[in-house]
C-alpha cells in the first residue's frame, strides 16, 4: 500500500505505508536508530536492502568473511536450502532507509528482516560486535563468495546436483502472454534519489 509521504527521509525513492507485524507471542524489536555507523552513501563500500525498498543499508567496509550456512535455524529463517552470509563489524553498518525488525530466533542470536515485505537481512551473535548480511540482499551479490560452509550436518543431499540440472533464463521460462503483462514491483538494486510527491 503506498502513502503520498516520503517515508524516514529515505534515499530509496518509494513512499510506503508503515505496518507493524503481527506476530503474536514473539518479541518484536526495531533497532535504535544510533546502531551501526552512519557512512555517507557516496563512501559505501557495499549497499543493499530488503525487495520493497522499505529497508536499505551501507556498509563501509568489505566483509572479513562469507559463508554458507545449512543448520536447520538458518534454512527456516531465509525459507531456503541454505543461507548465504558476509560478516562485518556492527560500526561498518548504516541503515540509510528504514529499521528491519529483530527476532531472537535462540538464547544467544538474532536475524533481522524486513517487516514489510520479509526479505531476510542479517544474523548476529548477541555477544558479538559483527553482523552478518545476507548476500542475496547485496545490491551486487556477485561482488561476494562464500569461503566456508557451516552445519554440514543438515546440507541437502541434492544440492550437488544443481550444477547439472537443465536450465533457463526468467525471461525465457514464461508464457509471452504473462511476459506482456509483468511489471516489477521489486526496488531497484542501488540508492535513488527520492520520489518527487
Amino acid at each position: 500500500m503506498t502513502s503520498n509521504k516520503r517515508p524516514y527521509g529515505c534515499l530509496c525513492g518509494y513512499a510506503f505505508e508503515r505496518r507493524s507485524a503481527n506476530l503474536e507471542g514473539i518479541e518484536e524489536r526495531r533497532w535504535p536508530l544510533e546502531f551501526g555507523a552512519e557512512p555517507m552513501i557516496e563512501d559505501a563500500i557495499l549497499t543493499g536492502g530488503c525487495q520493497c525498498g522499505a529497508v536499505r543499508y551501507a556498509l563501509d567496509g568489505r566483509p572479513t568473511s562469507a559463508e554458507v550456512c545449512h543448520c536447520r535455524m538458518c534454512q527456516k529463517a531465509l525459507g531456503n536450502v541454505f543461507a548465504p552470509f558476509a560478516s562485518v563489524r556492527i560500526a561498518q553498518l548504516a541503515w540509510t532507509c528504514g529499521q528491519p525488525v529483530g527476532f531472537q530466533s535462540s538464547s544467544v542470536a538474532e536475524r533481522g528482516f524486513c517487516d514489510r515485505c520479509g526479505t531476510p537481512l542479517f544474523f548476529r551473535w548477541l555477544d558479538s560486535d559483527r553482523i552478518s548480511i545476507t548476500i542475496g540482499s547485496l545490491d551486487q551479490p556477485d561482488q561476494i563468495a562464500p569461503r566456508m560452509q557451516y552445519g554440514i550436518e543438515s546440507r541437502l543431499p541434492w544440492l550437488h546436483r544443481l550444477p547439472g540440472l537443465p536450465g533457463t533464463r526468467t525471461d525465457e521460462d514464461q508464457p509471452m502472454e504473462r511476459r506482456e503483462v509483468f511489471e516489477s514491483y521489486q526496488n531497484p538494486d542501488c540508492e535513488t534519489q527520492p520520489a518527487e510527491i
